[in-house]
């Protein structure tokens, strides 16, 4: 599964930093901890967290090491919402740039970027070294439930911006509506704001906006009221 790597900090690169840290390979934190200077313990209850990663045709959560993300407290699982702005983005530059995870690595720049990659790493977490590791660092085994209430508090407190890219990932999903009922209807406008923001954003990176601001068929329709 070697991917070519990039050493790039463009617009779109610095995007994904902001939206959802990227996931390490088994085995590459080690180098991280190196490059601080520090113990993989001690890179673990400073600076990351455990993502999760679960669906319909996997019903069982496989976990996974990446950077905690700004809002959140290090060391411990990411709450229902994995997203927001990466801790080692910082001033506009990837602070271990050198030893980055391989999620970060190997950003796809292409229209369409591989859509596989990210179930070949939840194959890589899911041998039994790296279930060992994720164990001994948090000292127990992850959570495996966020029950209805863990769900409805993340989205309620979680940045509306890192909600709003959550929620971008389940649009066209079952749950999306779910979860859009489980807020407030002054946070459903906040976070819908913010979608909106975001799909615009992207777009322009993606030269997919002309620079008369003209928008194309891209589902932001739907989300045009929010103009008004």
């Amino acid at each position: 599964m070697e991917l070519p790597l990039f050493e790039c900090s463009c617009a779109r690169c610095q995007r994904a930093c902001q939206k959802k840290p990227g996931w390490f390979r088994p085995g590459e934190i080690e180098k991280t901890a190196e490059l601080l200077g520090i113990s993989t313990k001690e890179l673990f209850d400073k600076y990351l967290a455990i993502d999760h990663y679960m669906t319909k045709e996997r019903p069982t959560f496989t976990y996974a090491l990446s950077p905690a993300t700004k809002h959140m407290k290090p060391g411990m699982e990411f709450d229902y919402v994995p997203a927001g702005e990466c801790v080692f983005y910082q001033g506009g530059k990837c602070q271990i740039h050198g030893a980055k995870p391989y999620e970060c690595a190997i950003t796809d720049h292409s229209p369409n970027p591989d859509k596989k990659l990210h179930l070949r790493m939840v194959e890589e977490w899911d041998a039994e070294g790296p279930k060992k590791q994720i164990e001994e660092l948090l000292g127990r085994p992850p959570h495996k439930d966020f029950g209805v209430g863990g769900v409805a508090m993340s989205l309620m407190n979680a940045p509306a911006t890192a909600v709003a890219f959550f929620l971008l990932t389940l649009q066209h999903s079952r749950s999306f509506p779910i979860l859009m009922n489980m807020m407030s209807p002054i946070r459903q406008m906040v976070v819908m704001r913010a979608m909106l923001e975001r799909m615009e954003l992207d777009q322009e990176l993606m030269g997919e906006i002309d620079d008369g601001g003209t928008e194309t068929d891209d589902g932001l329709d739907g989300l045009s009221w929010l103009r008004e």
